[in-house]
């Protein structure tokens, strides 16, 4: 069997801030499931929301490797990509609350709580 290189130090962080930018599409993937069930004005909304946490980002995060806490860039793709989920989230969170912005709706179909996809309910039949 051949031995296996130990990753360095710098390839460790390389490798977390890879988990980190694939969770964040996958994020993302949800967060434009809820974007493209919007009007024009609340996707405006949603833009604007996103633009002002994509500038207010500093593109760093922390990722622990051996026991050590590092700063680490990541790239304006995956900020975005946060930016978006957290803006529909925010906006969720607020149509939950019964608080609208714009014309805020959840998409129909998928689990407010978990995010996965429902089917309609079932309309019983009359008597």
């Amino acid at each position: 069997m051949r031995k296996v290189k130990p990753l360095t130090f710098e390839e460790k962080v390389e490798r977390e801030v890879k988990i980190f930018s694939e969770q964040s599409r996958s994020r993302a993937t949800m967060a434009e499931k809820a974007y493209n069930a919007q009007d024009a004005e609340t996707r405006e909304a949603l833009d604007s929301m996103v633009e002002r946490i994509v500038s207010c980002s500093r593109g760093l995060i922390a990722v622990r490797v051996n026991e050590t806490k590092v700063a680490a860039s990541i790239p304006v793709s995956t900020i975005r990509d946060n930016a978006l989920y957290l803006a529909t989230e925010i906006l969720k969170d607020l149509a939950i609350l019964d608080i609208r912005v714009a014309n805020y709706r959840f998409p129909q179909g998928i689990c407010v709580e978990c995010k996965k996809e429902i089917s309609a309910p079932r309309k019983k039949a009359r008597v």
